[in-house]
């Protein structure tokens, strides 16, 4: 793969200590931003030009919006399916709320169209990070590992967040110790195996690969 190609781009961000995961733990940043961060962004935008987004025609059995709501479908799959919903937008969480960004959305449905959908996304996630570095306040950072253990209250809550796949919801039980007593994962990637099947209709053996590649499955959450 060309070193100028998104996915070799988005690597090399997320081993950047700007774009780490470590940035959404509990608590202050524990690592300085690093000097360079608004180039880093600047660049991996000019990357995402490289993407093909020329289109070859219908390239698998289309998803209509409303089969893909029927199929629970979630995240880039349903959203290439002509559908503008984002949990980010929805149901707003964290800092989103500030954050200037748009829902990517596509409306033909098919392969080609839940792989331009991502690169679409990659985009607005450089507007948000972008705006995240650009409002960062100044200070000390954490210093050392901080001693803290959550402890909720006894009951029971759901929630929710956009995940590269799709909606990732938590179901808590708790019985007031610092441990849950019960939980369950609604993972996008189970979730979005729904409709497989149906788009696999008409098509050739062949093309099943490059359907369920396009659904970007992770098996750790198929697994059931």
């Amino acid at each position: 793969m060309a070193s100028g190609c998104p996915m070799m781009t988005m690597k090399a961000a997320s081993e950047h200590p700007c774009f780490g995961g470590d940035h959404s733990k509990a608590g202050r940043i524990h690592l300085p931003v690093a000097p360079g961060c608004n180039i880093k962004c600047g660049f991996c935008e000019r990357k995402f030009d490289c993407a093909n987004e020329s289109r070859p025609g219908v390239t698998s059995r289309v998803l209509t919006p409303e089969q893909a709501i029927a199929y629970s479908e979630a995240g880039p799959v349903l959203r290439a399916s002509g559908v503008p919903y984002d949990i980010r937008r929805a149901d707003p969480y964290s800092i989103y709320d500030r954050f200037d960004f748009d829902v990517a959305v596509r409306y033909h449905g098919d392969t080609y169209d839940r792989y331009l959908i991502r690169i679409d996304e990659c985009r607005q996630s450089l507007r948000i990070l972008q705006q995240a570095v650009r409002d960062l306040p100044g200070g000390s950072i954490q210093e050392g590992k901080p001693q803290y253990q959550v402890r909720v209250p006894a009951g029971e809550s759901y929630g929710r967040v956009e995940g590269p796949k799709g909606e990732l919801g938590y179901y808590v039980v708790s019985n007031g110790k610092a441990n849950p007593w019960r939980y369950h994962v609604r993972a996008p990637s189970f979730i979005n195996l729904n409709a497989y099947e149906l788009m696999c209709v008409d098509n050739k053996v062949a093309d099943a690969v490059a359907i369920l590649g396009s659904i970007d499955i992770v098996l750790g959450e198929t697994d059931r």
